[in-house]
């Protein structure tokens, strides 16, 4: 039986919180942006 891997979707590591104010306007385009990029081998510092 084959296994399913699962990759997190980018808007579950970047908050939309994490934009400052003056972005407001395009939370919504990047928030719909975000959830439809998954992410893989992700490395932060």
């Amino acid at each position: 039986m084959p296994t399913h891997q699962y990759y997190p979707t980018l808007s579950t590591v970047v908050s939309l919180n994490d934009f400052p104010d003056y972005l407001g306007f395009i939370k919504e385009g990047i928030r719909s942006i975000f959830d439809n990029i998954y992410i893989k081998d992700l490395q932060a510092n």
